[in-house]
């Protein structure tokens, strides 16, 4: 047993460096590992203690002007390699996109991007596809153009061939040209239809002209108090609101809230990433969520398992790329097992893993850019580590 009389360091200081860092020091810390690669659950306490003690000049309010000068990821890298921590086998760096591949895909969703979504607690890095808005009476108005429509229809090509066991085939060029959708991106007509059927019409309310459906409004007083899951995921370290809320509850929150959707509407939602969810916030805590609009459909010859299970198998992928870019493979697994573990149909837990063993989502360019591939440096190795990590938390 240590004499306590003899320690060098005080009860409160041993405190310190079991205490978990929250708020603005948590966000930088948080932020520098991004950058760096190395896991920051990697990290002892003690070292981390220390590491914070280099950092006394930092501005934690502020972690953004960490960019002001990054000679600090450099040095903080060295400090780490120094006491033996080494960098993630895979991770995601912010804006260099690799391939011309990488290139290409960024290309196609800045044409796919019409806006952000309208966050206040922090800037959203979640896009609005295909769709034109504006704010008008507190409201989020979504319309469809020629343009965004015709973008749509490309877009719809494009995921025909990610979503083919057979992509680069024969067979899977020929299910495109000839319209073999397993999904695909809707009309304002279906968009409306989907309200209903999810039952979003809480959230989401139709406006008609001439027996169409001309513009859809949503009401977005949680987005702007909470956070879309996506940047939750991505972006904490990089706002003290997002460092303040926990990733585990969002993403159990989110999982029980997309079963009970499954459950009610009898069918899939089309597609589910990230930024396909809203993370509702009151008084700093988690209190719910809930789907944003609703653009994809299933085919109506898409059982409703495989719909179900096309959707959780998307999740799990938006989620595990999401985790690399934060933590690497550790922070992968973490979000991947409470997904997975949060969900207990085993019905549809069973037909993801005959997807997954498919080979299923397919590496192609629109999935690159859709899941969150478009930045991690070896592609193939990291749809099977994500795929990898799906079936083993499948059983």
């Amino acid at each position: 047993m240590p004499n306590p009389e003899k320690s060098s360091e005080s009860a409160d200081q041993a405190k310190a460096k079991e205490a978990p860092m929250k708020g603005p020091e948590a966000a930088v810390f948080d932020k520098i590992m991004q950058k760096t690669g190395i896991d920051p659950n990697q990290i002892k306490p003690e070292h981390r203690a220390e590491f914070m003690k280099i950092l006394a000049g930092v501005d934690f309010a502020h972690p953004e002007k960490l960019d002001e000068d990054p000679r600090i990821y450099d040095l903080a890298a060295r400090q780490l390699e120094t006491w033996g921590y080494k960098k993630t086998d895979i991770h995601r760096s912010d804006m260099v996109l690799d391939t011309e591949q990488d290139k290409e895909a960024a290309r196609l969703m800045e044409l796919l991007r019409r806006g952000n979504m309208p966050t206040e607690k922090y800037s959203s890095n979640v896009g609005i596809h295909q769709f034109t808005t504006e704010i008008k009476d507190g409201k989020l108005v979504y319309k469809k153009t020629v343009t965004d429509t015709a973008v749509s229809q490309i877009e719809n090509f494009l995921r025909i061939v990610g979503d083919t066991p057979e992509m680069g085939t024969e067979v899977g060029m020929l299910r495109a040209l000839y319209h073999d959708y397993v999904r695909q991106k809707v009309d304002m007509d279906k968009v409306a239809e989907n309200i209903n059927a999810l039952g979003l019409t809480e959230y989401f309310e139709s406006q008609m002209e001439g027996g169409k459906v001309v513009t859809i409004s949503e009401k977005i007083d949680d987005v702007r108090s909470g956070a879309m899951l996506s940047d939750l995921l991505r972006l904490q370290a990089e706002s003290p609101f997002l460092a303040g809320l926990d990733v585990g509850d969002a993403l159990a929150v989110a999982t029980q809230m997309v079963e009970y959707v499954h459950q009610n509407s009898n069918r899939g939602i089309g597609e589910l990433l990230g930024e396909d969810v809203v993370i509702q916030v009151k008084d700093g805590k988690i209190v719910g969520a809930r789907l944003a609009l609703p653009d994809m459909k299933y085919e109506d010859n898409v059982e409703e398992v495989t719909q179900k299970a096309y959707d959780l198998l998307d999740f799990c992928f938006s989620v595990g790329t999401a985790g690399m870019q934060k933590g690497g493979q550790i922070q992968a697994e973490f979000n991947i097992r409470t997904v997975l573990s949060n969900y207990k149909d085993p019905i549809v837990k069973a037909k993801v893993k005959e997807l997954a063993h498919q080979a299923l989502p397919e590496q192609s360019m629109h999935n690159n850019a859709r899941l969150g591939f478009d930045r991690v440096e070896n592609k193939e190795k990291a749809y099977g580590i994500i795929r990898g990590l799906v079936l083993q938390y499948l059983g």
